[in-house]
């Protein structure tokens, strides 16, 4: 019985973790560039009981074998990767990336950092940096006067300054790939950094032979977050496949180490139908210690509800048998005085 508890528990803990990252998602469902992530499970080790291929015989072996899981754990967030819907801003530093890749930027320990948020803007010297003020990578530097910005869709950036009628071009973006963009590291701010587990990043012109996608200017690509698809997910974890029969099997099983160990299980009781009960137990005192060394074998069971189990009976104005009393303290229902 005991296993089957650990077993219904390991379950949900793992929901109540897809809890949290759904949460997250609904949360960042207004995050421009936010990718969403996906909990994976897997299952926890099995106890063999009897091995699959174990010898049954001299001459047979066993066919399939009695083994008994364990339950299940969360292994991994999937972070999904497909394109967010683009909203049109008509600024002309906000910025898409129609396909794959990443825009980069330079953080302040130096270390390089890739983000989908192509919300851009230029600092107090002109350079071409994120909303938290870390300069694109490579740096390009738009110059005072400036009366017009065009990027175009291979990443040029052009500008046109007060006085001269020609565009001129002040720097390139460049966008970054990786073979395993699910293994960069989520550190906030829109931001990823590389790891082991994503590898190097290919660095190249956008719309180039590295299969990097193309520059938009004038949208941003908003959260991929589907609002219909997170509420789904809680419909299923609340509902008949998530932790409610996971639940019902941790009382089952409670409710029959309780029988196994002479214990009474606890019950559901109306409250109503007590009232109906018209047995006097005033001044029956041995019932009373009886009834409340019965109570304390039960760990939900408060010292305080005891007390008041003690008082409906010594006061005689409750008017219930013990074993009524005694269900609805363990069914954690109120009791009420008979009218």
């Amino acid at each position: 019985m005991i296993r089957a508890l650990y077993t219904a528990a390991s379950g949900m803990t793992a929901q109540e973790l897809n809890l949290d990252n759904i949460a997250n998602n609904l949360a960042n469902s207004s995050t421009a560039g936010f990718r969403s992530r996906r909990l994976q499970f897997e299952d926890l080790i099995y106890q063999n009981l009897i091995m699959p291929g174990a010898a049954a015989t001299q001459q047979t072996t066993v066919v399939a074998g009695l083994q008994v899981g364990l339950g299940t754990r969360s292994a991994a967030s999937e972070v999904i990767q497909t394109q967010g819907d683009f909203s049109q801003t008509g600024n002309p530093l906000d910025l898409t990336i129609q396909g794959q890749g990443f825009f980069q930027v330079l953080l302040p320990d130096g270390e390089t950092a890739y983000t989908r948020a192509g919300s851009f803007h230029t600092d107090q010297n002109g350079n071409l940096v994120d909303q938290d003020g870390d300069p694109v990578q490579p740096g390009i530097s738009i110059p005072t006067g400036a009366t017009s910005i065009t990027v175009g869709s291979d990443g040029t950036v052009s500008v046109t300054v007060a006085g001269q009628s020609q565009a001129q071009q002040v720097g390139t973006l460049q966008l970054a790939l990786f073979n395993n963009p699910g293994g960069l590291n989520s550190t906030g701010s829109n931001l990823f950094l590389q790891t082991t587990a994503s590898g190097a990043p290919v660095v190249g012109t956008p719309g180039g032979s590295e299969g990097l996608g193309t520059i938009v200017q004038g949208m941003l690509e908003q959260s991929n977050v589907s609002v219909v698809t997170e509420k789904e997910a809680i419909m299923r974890i609340d509902g008949n496949g998530g932790s409610q029969p996971l639940v019902e099997v941790a009382s089952g099983a409670s409710q029959a180490a309780a029988s196994l160990n002479g214990q009474t299980p606890s019950q559901t009781v109306d409250a109503g139908v007590l009232a109906e009960d018209q047995a006097d137990l005033s001044g029956s005192h041995t019932e009373v210690q009886a009834l409340t060394a019965q109570a304390l074998q039960f760990p939900e069971i408060r010292e305080d509800k005891v007390n008041t189990l003690r008082q409906v009976v010594e006061n005689g104005s409750y008017r219930f048998s013990s074993g009524q009393i005694a269900d609805a303290m363990l069914a954690d229902v109120v009791v009420l005085p008979a009218a």
